[in-house]
């Protein structure tokens, strides 16, 4: 096996415990433990610099970054690992919020029922269907308004005429 002499530890080491230079096409002469313990006291020694740097990566990588979580199932993994914490700040959450949060929910769902948003709309055509939220056409939401809209109209209707007829009756 190929070995390499690291310039910060001067230890002897395999060649795989060095990082490949791709530009250069050869190994790096400072091991990656030694890179490690670098970076991690430069990062110790310069929080402002490394939290700075930190938050533009993430500003400017938002979609892959968001991507790689999402199929790595690092959401899942964390929520598993920290479920206990997750549902006790949730449960000290909602106690704190507690019925306003209820009331302003209730309400938004009523609007949503009686403007007819999209999101009702997916919600129902999901409910009675193979359909999943993120594949249903525009189209076919606007069929399901309209279809609700006409039913919505003839109830009104039969209710007139019921309530005439009744107070006709007495």
């Amino acid at each position: 096996m190929v070995s390499k002499v690291c310039t910060k530890c001067n230890v002897l080491k395999e060649i795989f415990l060095f990082s490949f230079r791709k530009e250069r096409k050869s190994y790096r002469s400072v091991c990656k433990e030694c890179e490690a313990k670098f970076s991690r006291d430069w990062r110790k020694n310069n929080i402002d610099k490394s939290r700075k740097a930190a938050r533009e990566y993430s500003h400017l990588n938002k979609e892959s970054i968001k991507k790689f979580r999402r199929d790595s199932g690092y959401y899942k993994k964390y929520y598993q690992k920290n479920k206990t914490r997750i549902s006790k700040n949730t449960k000290k959450y909602r106690e704190k919020i507690g019925k306003d949060l209820i009331i302003r929910s209730r309400i938004y769902n009523k609007k949503s029922v009686d403007i007819l948003s999209d999101g009702y709309i997916k919600h129902l055509i999901v409910k009675n269907s193979f359909f999943s939220r993120t594949i249903i056409p525009q189209n076919l939401i606007n069929l399901k308004r309209y279809t609700i809209l006409i039913k919505r109209k003839l109830k009104e209707i039969n209710d007139e005429k019921r309530n005439g007829t009744t107070e006709r009756a007495q």
